[in-house]
């Protein structure tokens, strides 16, 4: 009997010893299956920041591309608009000019025009005068 009933707990302790062996290796499964999905949690979220700061610079290089290439094109048609004035102030001015220059001429050929008509008179009545003065 003593053989039987040391035989038994002999095979106890072997089942005892095969299932806490089967637990402990289930609970290291459990563990490490944990770690991982944890592992890929973290992963995860540092990927995602990390795409977000490479979107937030990539938007901002396209933002600033575009406030540049507006800018220019501002620049360049502040610049055309201020060209465009300048020649339209330099064209009335000009026009101005050869009003006023038209107008002195046509002033001092009127006065050419009534001097001679002054000295032809002066000398036709001359004339007159000493023809009644010779008479």
């Amino acid at each position: 009997k003593a053989a039987a009933d040391k035989a038994a707990a002999e095979k106890k302790g072997a089942e005892e010893k095969a299932a806490a062996s089967s637990k402990a290796a289930a609970d290291k499964a459990a563990a490490d299956k944990k770690v991982a999905a944890d592992k890929a949690v973290t992963d995860k979220a540092v990927a995602d920041k990390k795409a977000a700061a490479d979107k937030a610079v990539a938007d901002k290089a396209v933002a600033d591309k575009k406030a540049a290439g507006d800018k220019a094109a501002a620049e360049q048609k502040a610049a055309a608009d201020k060209a465009a004035s300048d020649k339209k102030v330099a064209d009335e001015k000009a026009a101005s000019e050869k009003k006023a220059a038209d107008k002195a001429a046509a002033d001092k050929k009127g006065a050419d025009d009534k001097a001679a008509a002054d000295k032809k008179a002066a000398a036709d009545k001359a004339v007159a005068d000493k023809a009644v003065a010779d008479k």
